[in-house]
């Protein structure tokens, strides 16, 4: 079954014929073709990819620094990135995960 909307998106008003089991995100990604919204949740420590970069360069200083960083010490050195999408406990599990990985290696 489908329905019809009548959306506001960026001050452009749109009408969309969408089925009723779809979220909000998948209207606007697939019915839409607005791709800029990033479907994140339920997935692993990257999502959106917007503070991946100052994570990953944040989370190896540290690593270089501290090869096995305690969770509070890790918590500490990401404390300057911002993320929108995670309460923050896969990216602290991943670098956890980064820590015991180098240290195998050595």
């Amino acid at each position: 079954m489908k329905v019809r909307m009548a959306l506001t998106v960026n001050g452009e008003s749109r009408d969309v014929l969408a089925s009723v089991h779809k979220t909000l995100l998948e209207v606007l990604r697939e019915d839409l073709g607005l791709t800029g919204t990033k479907h994140g949740c339920e997935l692993g420590a990257a999502q959106c990819g917007y503070c991946t970069p100052g994570i990953l360069l944040t989370a190896q200083a540290l690593l270089d620094e501290t090869p096995t960083p305690t969770r509070d010490e890790i918590k500490e050195a990401l404390a300057g990135n911002l993320c929108r999408c995670t309460g923050y406990t896969k990216i602290l599990d991943a670098v956890e995960l980064a820590s015991m990985r180098m240290g195998a290696r050595k």
